[in-house]
């Protein structure tokens, strides 16, 4: 019996100790996935992607793998066509009118015409130095090549054929363009002069002087009466080209003007500068519209969308980026080429984006030593249709301050200051319905649990259900004296839970609208409320005086009065300010809590003990939730910035940037694929990750493609083996 005891412990012993190994193993995996992570998104930022293709090819930290490595996988893959021909950078690209070629100018000497379906090159054109412009005609049948050799020629686009040389600029020509109607062409020159041609005779029409520096960009007005051009002399001009006159003046840059683009209705100039910004001019008053920030050299090109409704600009940072012409917001920054990125075209569709990777030397006055600077020599071709950053959903007049997603993950709910919520489909981005009725902004929305109403929560004293296919109220909830903070479900849609400003939770039939009960402890603003997973406890945040998060046992009827529910539970002692978001974790077992301290914490459930702080983010942050999984944890701030954590060990995986307002809400989608996140900018942005599947089609021999190979595999077997035990007798199933 002895010996039997003993045998006994040291098997106990053994197991104990394996499992710490095991245990230690995977917290060291965790550390090594989570720094691998801050190395990536670091590696980005400094356009390093090589490093960070390494990095996430790295089969140590697989098992670990979440959202943000899946969100940089699709960041790598965006570009739909890499070009590569030229033995030099490659200084300008230019579509044809029907999008299915491409022409680029290279530091080769030479300009390349390319099929845009087949990557192939039709043709190659020739100069006696680098080629700085390039220009399809209206009609397609021509292109016009403006180079160093001081000439501009113009070429039959099928045939290659050189159709006339245009003689007459004393330096290089920087740039070329034609007339809408192709009957003129415009150049600009490193002389200080540009000079209109007859395309057809090649005759001089007129030169426009009065430029201080050499003249980089040159543009026709989409009605063909007007040319801006932009110089080194730090301006921007408007010329009349009947006879030449100036009109307008645009002085503002600080340093050289690169680039200039008219937008399709002729209304507004876009200018890309040295100064590291591009401008939006009124064309008519010269007036300056607004400024976009975001490269951090250079920038080097500027185009507007046939539809100008968005700006592509592109820049020495080695960065190309997409705006909204109108809210000034970025849309998308693409960071492949490794390189400068000396020009950006949009596709006539609005489709796709190309951009050549070369850059400009020059001497400080910009007169001097000018010659081809570094490139790596591609052509890119991005798709914008499919692959974004972040898909913008547009519409709102003010303020978004929460978003949520449907249960099928297909729709987005947004509410906001302006009184209205709505609904987007999730995939394209498109407004599908809008939800008018409060008489103030909205500050919470869910869906329910079936995805067929939704509710709202109002500073109008108000929360009202929806029907969603009718968009009409059903209840509305009044009993507030002061504003509705915030509104949830219950897990079988039966109920809902608001929580106000005048310190009650209150707990209503979501059909009947009659009140069951209200939870009430002291006059504190209640700033997020919440059911459990299995909908027996209610979670709130509270504010304005009571820094912490009580739960509620609201299953407890049979031995409490059922309108004086009371707190089993109180999260506090943590938080130096108001918690202004609280949540569940998917188990029930852990609480998520966001507060204006500038953290996040992680709290035990059952215990109230504090297992982790999320420190990151520079100012209050203003919403938290869970992954699906429940292994990372979401923050929002109004820092502008959304972050994801890893909840086991509190570390930071992730920074989602590009809102230009706080970021007010940040939640999962149901799959787990997706994030969204409600700003002050006016904006809710979709961010997205690849499917394993996606990532399989682009690592075709790679780790994920061999862990998806044996998954399927497993999957395969685990079926027959069911199949086979089917087939069997019961008894020998039994």
């Amino acid at each position: 019996m002895i010996g039997l005891a003993a045998t006994s412990w040291q098997w106990r012993r053994a197991e104990r100790l394996a499992q710490s190994e095991r245990q230690e193993r995977i917290a060291g995996q965790r550390q090594l996935y989570v720094a691998t992570m801050n190395l990536v998104q670091a590696a980005w930022d400094q356009n390093n992607l090589s490093h960070m293709r390494k990095l996430l090819a790295n089969p140590a930290a697989a098992p670990e793998r979440g959202f943000e490595w899946y969100f940089w996988q699709r960041h790598l893959h965006l570009e739909a066509r890499t070009l590569r021909e030229h033995a030099a950078a490659v200084l300008a690209v230019a579509y044809s009118r029907d999008g299915q070629r491409i022409v680029s100018g290279s530091a080769d000497q030479t300009a390349k015409v390319w099929d845009l379906a087949t990557g192939k090159v039709l043709r190659t054109l020739r100069h006696d130095g680098p080629v700085r412009s390039v220009a399809f005609s209206s009609d397609g049948w021509r292109i016009l090549t403006g180079g160093w050799d001081s000439k501009a020629k113009l070429w039959h686009s099928t045939s290659g054929n050189l159709l006339r040389t245009f003689e007459g600029h004393t330096n290089y020509i920087l740039s070329v363009a034609f007339s809408p109607d192709g009957q003129r062409i415009v150049t600009g020159s490193r002389d200080l002069t540009a000079k209109v041609w007859d395309a057809a005779s090649g005759n001089l029409l007129r030169t426009l002087e009065g430029h201080g520096g050499p003249v980089w960009s040159v543009a026709f007005s989409p009605d063909g009466e007007r040319i801006v051009t932009g110089s080194w002399d730090r301006t921007a001009r408007v010329w009349a080209v009947a006879d030449g006159r100036p009109l307008v003046r645009f002085e503002k840059h600080s340093d050289a003007v690169f680039s200039v683009a008219f937008s399709p209705d002729g209304k507004r100039i876009a200018s890309g500068s040295l100064d590291q910004t591009a401008s939006v001019w009124d064309s008519v008053t010269g007036h300056e519209l607004f400024t976009l920030w975001g490269h951090s050299s250079t920038v080097a090109s500027v185009t507007f969308s046939s539809d100008g409704q968005r700006i592509a600009t592109a820049g020495d940072d080695q960065t190309a980026r997409v705006w909204d012409a109108g809210g000034r917001h970025e849309l998308l920054a693409v960071k492949k080429h490794g390189s400068p990125i000396s020009s950006v075209a949009f596709s006539p569709d609005g489709q796709q984006i190309i951009t050549g990777g070369g850059s400009m030397s020059f001497s400080p006055d910009g007169v001097e030593q000018i010659h081809p600077g570094p490139g790596d020599r591609t052509v890119k071709v991005w798709d914008l249709s499919n692959d974004r950053e972040a898909l913008t959903l547009k519409g709102h007049t003010n303020r978004v301050f929460t978003a949520a997603f449907s249960p099928d993950s297909q729709r987005v709910v947004t509410g906001s200051l302006d009184k209205t919520a709505r609904i987007w489909d999730a995939i394209s981005g498109t407004q599908l319905e809008i939800f008018p009725g409060h008489t103030d902004g909205i500050g919470s929305v869910a869906f329910s649990p079936n995805g067929q109403r939704i509710v709202t929560a109002s500073d109008d004293k108000t929360a009202k259900v929806w029907d969603v296919t009718s968009r009409q109220p059903m209840v509305t909830f009044s009993r507030y004296s002061n504003l509705v903070r915030s509104a949830a479900f219950s897990p079988d849609g039966g109920q809902i839970v608001t929580g106000g400003q005048d310190g009650s939770a209150r707990v209503w039939d979501s059909v009947s609208g009659e009140e069951l009960f209200t939870l009430k402890e002291g006059n504190f603003w209640i700033w997020s409320v919440a059911f459990s997973p299995n909908g027996q406890k209610i979670l709130t945040g509270n504010g304005a005086g009571n820094d912490e998060a009580t739960v509620w046992d609201v299953h407890r009827a049979t031995v409490w009065d059922a309108r004086s529910r009371v707190p089993i539970l109180h999260l506090k002692g943590q938080h130096a300010s108001y918690v202004l978001s609280a949540v569940f974790s998917p188990d029930a077992r852990r609480i998520a809590t966001a507060s204006s301290d500038q953290s996040a914490k992680l709290w035990d459930a059952e215990t109230g003990a504090c297992l982790l702080t999320l420190s990151g983010h520079s100012d209050q942050v203003m919403s938290v939730s869970f992954s699906p999984d429940g292994k990372r944890i979401l923050t929002g701030s109004r820092d502008q910035t959304a972050k994801l954590w890893d909840a086991a060990s509190g570390r930071e995986l992730l920074t989602l940037k590009g809102h230009r307002g706080w970021v007010f809400k940040a939640a999962f989608s149901r799959d787990g694929q997706r994030i969204v996140t409600a700003s002050g900018d006016g904006t809710a942005k979709i961010w997205e990750a690849a499917s394993a599947e996606q990532v399989v089609k682009w690592q075709k021999d790679g780790p994920l493609a061999a862990e998806v190979q044996v998954r399927e595999q497993a999957a395969a077997a685990a079926e027959q083996t069911r199949a086979s035990r089917a087939k069997m007798p019961d008894e020998i199933n039994r």
